[in-house]
């Protein structure tokens, strides 16, 4: 049994946030005291909770009049998608029950998540809002396909899509705006949680060799699903390579290359000084004997 690894450093401030504060929902769930990191969890829920205040102070520096009207456009969407999976249950069709009925419990999966209350996705703030939507309409696109087309809801996950990246992309422009005023706050809170969390990974590998697979089974498999759909989630968030990147990557390999060369020629030239010398010196030793 085997705990994931994860480039926490390559991920985008809400993916950040929103892997930390999902993995400290884990932990809770299963039990600090029962995993034996009760001390450690202390101190990790603790940096959470500020980076989680910190950037729900951004987002109130940030929310301007376009942003609002996005995060409205995308709530409209995501009811009118909620209300058609509603109607669908109450089909006489029993195709399009059944399809209600597993979209019903995928979407409750996702308001439920790290809370005791259920929280529409487009209700939640917007550094979480921004990675659930996204991860919530992959599985809409992939493993609920045919559900998604039996009840009809193709066109508004369309739209919610289109929506969540305009919204995405212009909160992200405007959050890279204030954190430039606070990046060194930033990066302290966020190499804090990612520290904790190492020693947390650490210390619980260590317990299973200790204690057995048993107990901590549960969270294992749960660690490594939200390491999957991080991962996913990453790669979705890499930009498309433009020519720009392409000739700068050709230059930047280049410059490495002529720069190897160059290390290597400086290199032979002083093998064959040293050489040249070692041998000048034993000719000058051999003279001196006739």
């Amino acid at each position: 049994m085997e705990i994931n690894s994860i480039g926490l450093a390559k991920m985008q401030n809400n993916l950040h946030l929103k892997f930390h504060s999902d993995h400290a929902a884990i932990i809770s769930s299963e039990g600090a005291a029962v995993l034996k990191v009760s001390t450690l969890y202390a101190e990790y829920i603790a940096v959470v909770n500020e980076l989680d205040l910190m950037f729900k102070k951004i987002e109130g520096t940030v929310k301007t009049e376009d942003i609002t009207l996005l995060d409205q456009d995308c709530d409209k969407t995501y009811t009118a998608i909620k209300s058609m999976i509603k109607a669908a249950v109450r089909h006489f069709s029993d195709e399009a029950v059944t399809a209600g009925k597993r979209l019903t419990i995928l979407f409750n999966s996702y308001e439920s998540r790290g809370r005791k209350v259920k929280v529409p996705v487009t209700k939640k703030p917007y550094a979480i809002q921004t990675v659930e939507v996204r991860n919530l309409i992959q599985e809409l696109n992939g493993a609920y396909k045919n559900d998604v087309a039996i009840t009809r809801i193709k066109d508004l996950v369309d739209k919610l899509q289109e929506l969540n990246n305009l919204f995405e992309e212009t909160i992200e422009q405007r959050m890279k705006e204030e954190l430039a005023k606070r990046t060194p706050f930033t990066r302290k809170e966020r190499s804090k949680a990612d520290a904790i969390y190492r020693k947390l990974i650490k210390v619980i590998e260590a317990n299973i060799i200790i204690d057995g697979e048993t107990a901590y089974k549960s969270y294992v498999a749960r660690l490594n699903q939200l390491i999957g759909i991080s991962k996913t989630t990453l790669g979705q968030n890499t930009r498309p390579r433009t020519p720009q990147d392409i000739l700068a990557a050709k230059l930047k390999k280049e410059k490495a290359a002529a720069l190897a060369q160059a290390r290597a020629e400086k290199k032979a030239l002083k093998l064959q000084a040293d050489k040249e010398y070692i041998m000048a010196v034993a000719k000058a030793k051999a003279d001196a004997l006739t």
